[in-house]
């Protein structure tokens, strides 16, 4: 009894398993990268809602007279400056309403993270109505 010898068969196919293990493992690695850095903007995003909301309660707590660009430093969490570059505006100049009198202000946060390489941006507003 004779059995043909495959010799040449197995070579080829190790290299062509080897090959697809290559090229599928990278897919699947750029993946779970992917998946990893929307796992840490969505984080960084939750963060700084929390901080846009925790600059607003300190803001509704302030007396309206208070509320001004001199007083914006008191109104940051501190743990939010390490990570979050922040941007608070005070416009109280409407239209019509800054000549008779001073009732309104709005009051804008913008919080930057940096994800990777990209820049990415959360902001809020809202409004201070003198009692």
């Amino acid at each position: 009894m004779k059995f043909k010898k495959d010799t040449g068969l197995a070579g080829t196919d190790m290299i062509i398993a080897i090959i697809a293990i290559i090229i599928f493992s990278t897919f699947i690695l750029s993946l779970m990268i992917n998946n990893s850095i929307e796992n840490i903007k969505i984080a960084k995003e939750t963060m700084a809602m929390i901080y846009i909301t925790e600059i607003f309660e300190k803001i509704g707590i302030e007396d309206y007279d208070d509320v001004i660009e001199d007083n914006i430093e008191n109104f940051i969490p501190e743990e939010a400056l390490s990570n979050y570059k922040i941007d608070i505006t005070i416009e109280d100049d409407f239209e019509g309403i800054k000549e008779q009198q001073d009732i309104i202000k709005k009051i804008r946060v913008t919080l930057s993270y940096n994800v990777g390489n990209k820049t990415y941006t959360s902001s809020m507003e809202r409004y201070k109505i003198k009692e």
